[in-house]
C-alpha cells in the first residue's frame, strides 16, 4: 500500500498540500472585493505561493521525481511543476472571475431590487 489509506488518490504528502492550501486563505482577508486589481492580485498570488511552497516541500521531502538536494535539483523540481502552475493560475483566474463577478452582480443588481 503506497497511500495513507486504501482510497485511491490519498498519499503521504497530501497533508502538506492541505496545510499549504488552507494557509492561502489568509490572502483572502486582504482582497478588496470591490477592486478588480485587488482580486486579480490575489488570484495570481495564491497559486504562485502554492507553487513555490508545495514544490519546495516535495523537493525537500524527496517526493515527486526525487531531484537531488542541490540548487540545481530544486530548480528542476520547479521546472517539473510548471505545467501544474499554469493550469492552477488559469483555473484561479477563471473561477475568481465567476465567483467575484457573480457576487458583484447579486449585490449591485438583485439585492437593491429586493429592498424596494
Amino acid at each position: 500500500m503506497q497511500g495513507l489509506t486504501s482510497i485511491q488518490g490519498f498519499y503521504e504528502g497530501m497533508v502538506w498540500n492541505y496545510i499549504i492550501f488552507g494557509s492561502l486563505t489568509v490572502i483572502g482577508f486582504f482582497i478588496n472585493s470591490n477592486s478588480v486589481k485587488s482580486i486579480f492580485k490575489g488570484a495570481v498570488l495564491s497559486p504562485t505561493i502554492y507553487f513555490i511552497v508545495s514544490n519546495f516541500v516535495t523537493w525537500i521531502s524527496g517526493g515527486g521525481l526525487q531531484r537531488s538536494k542541490t540548487l540545481t535539483g530544486l530548480m528542476q523540481a520547479y521546472v517539473d511543476g510548471i505545467p501544474f502552475y499554469g493550469n492552477s493560475l488559469v483555473a484561479t483566474l477563471v473561477f475568481g472571475l465567476i465567483l467575484f463577478g457573480t457576487n458583484h452582480l447579486v449585490i449591485k443588481k438583485v439585492l437593491p431590487q429586493q429592498a424596494s
